[in-house]
């Protein structure tokens, strides 16, 4: 490379610069960082930012957050299909990723009034809200914030919130921690999807941007007699899982 010197737009020169780069990279490595590329090229950070995000978007190059740029379109590094059951820890091993939790919190509270309602409970009765933030090789790809229905913990508050912690930090899904400990055995889900912007936490949480816009799964479990188990509100980057959807004639 060699520093800008052209009447065209900065950015634009920026970029034939990169695509020369690029052509015979390594993909299995990053490309340089956007301070030793605005170094040696002569422009400013947002300059080559711009450049990069225009390439980007075009698919030539993709971001591993924390790791850096990579050369090539990314796959997805997680694929599900919205009609199957099986918690995000499995799902994340079936891709043939390594699974591991960000964050794992689990709180007593009291529920508030649209979390309560779901269950049939007025609001203040008390239950769990558990935070898990996922990771498939190291890279964040769901937020999940699951509350517990408040009839499976009433036999003493800490006592269970300690084995849902325990468990939880073991790997064990939430699905696999009802069935084990508390004899409840998820067997459907209504799940609502709605779009959204990050915004600062999810942002933070998954290392995105907080003007992004990710996908936001609304779920109510229930087991076979129709009781509700756990209300979630799962936060997904679409850029590292692939949602997929079964859809039959009705007709």
């Amino acid at each position: 490379m060699h520093k800008i010197q052209a009447k065209q737009p900065l950015y634009k020169a920026v970029q034939d610069e990169l695509l020369a780069l690029i052509v015979d990279w390594d993909r299995t490595k990053p490309i340089p960082s956007e301070t030793r590329l605005s170094e040696e090229l002569g422009v400013s950070r947002s300059t080559v930012r711009e450049a990069l995000q225009r390439l980007e978007r075009a698919e030539m190059v993709y971001k591993k957050h924390g790791v850096g740029t990579f050369v090539g379109r990314q796959a997805n590094l997680v694929a599900t299909a919205l009609n199957d059951i099986r918690g995000v820890q499995n799902i994340i091993r079936s891709s043939g990723k390594s699974f591991s939790l960000k964050r794992h919190e689990v709180e007593a509270l009291s529920l508030p009034e649209r979390v309560a309602s779901v269950f049939g409970e007025k609001k203040g009765i008390q239950s769990f809200k558990i935070a898990h933030v996922y990771l498939a090789d190291g890279i964040p790809t769901l937020r999940g914030t699951s509350y517990i229905a408040p009839a499976l913990v009433t036999d003493g508050i800490e006592k269970n919130r300690a084995v849902f912690l325990s468990l939880g930090d073991k790997g064990m899904s939430l699905f696999d921690i009802l069935e084990q400990r508390f004899a409840s055995k998820v067997a459907y889900a209504v799940t609502r999807i709605e779009a959204r912007n990050a915004g600062a936490s999810v942002a933070r949480d998954l290392g995105v941007d907080s003007k992004k816009a990710v996908v936001q799964l609304n779920q109510i479990h229930y087991d076979a007699e129709h009781r509700p188990l756990i209300y979630s509100e799962d936060i997904i980057d679409t850029d590292v899982v692939e949602l997929i959807v079964l859809r039959r004639s009705i007709f």
